[in-house]
């Protein structure tokens, strides 16, 4: 099941008390037993509210699925990423502060990782602690030993995040959630579908009673 799907599910739980009222308005045993038989599942319906975002995307994969306070791991690994943003903001600025390279930027790529580049014209003022990582046409570009030190943290903090996702918080409970769905889906149908055929039936029994009766002449 993708994100969507659970969402929806848990829309379709708290309709389940909606069925059971219309159930008890019968007489019949059978759809008394139907109306017993209807579980709402409170419980799942809870979890599934209180962990999935309401406009959750397509896939886990993509990310901010789970809601923020349903896991504290989770949200932690997720504070690292979004902090890291402002972290690297500031070491640009030391950086620039330290060396006088006012064009100097720190970038990411996924071949490389995190770098800091530097244009050949201001070649001369790059410190020696910087290690040269990748030559391109108009620039080079280095590491230090604390940037190195955050990409580590970064990057690990990311995958944690994304396979707490699955692990952590949710997916451990996943099997758990669909197993339990089979034991309402079929009554829960078939209630659904005996209410629509007894309110068919009802109709085409009001239909004839009221038909006009013809004798032959």
């Amino acid at each position: 099941a993708v994100p969507r799907d659970l969402v929806a599910l848990a829309t379709t739980l708290r309709q389940i008390p909606k069925l059971r009222q219309i159930l008890g308005q019968f007489e019949s045993q059978m759809f008394v037993q139907l109306a017993s038989q209807c579980d709402s599942m409170d419980e799942l319906a809870e979890l599934l509210e209180s962990a999935i975002e309401s406009d959750p995307p397509s896939h886990l994969r993509d990310g901010g699925v789970i809601r923020t306070g349903f896991s504290e791991e989770l949200d932690r690994l997720r504070s690292i990423s979004r902090d890291g943003q402002t972290w690297l903001r500031n070491y640009q600025k030391k950086q620039i502060e330290q060396t006088g390279i006012q064009n100097l930027k720190i970038g990411f790529n996924k071949v490389f990782g995190y770098y800091i580049e530097v244009s050949h014209s201001a070649a001369d003022k790059v410190p020696q602690d910087y290690i040269r990582k990748q030559t391109i046409k108009n620039a080079e570009r280095y590491i230090t030993e604390e940037l190195k030190e955050y990409e580590t943290q970064a990057l690990s903090a990311e995958e944690k995040a994304w396979n707490s996702s699955f692990s952590t918080s949710f997916e451990r409970r996943q099997h758990n959630i669909l197993a339990g769905c089979r034991s309402w889906l079929k009554p829960s149908l078939n209630a659904i579908a005996l209410c629509h055929l007894h309110t068919s039936q009802r109709g085409e029994n009001t239909s004839v009673r009221k038909s006009p009766i013809t004798t032959g002449s």
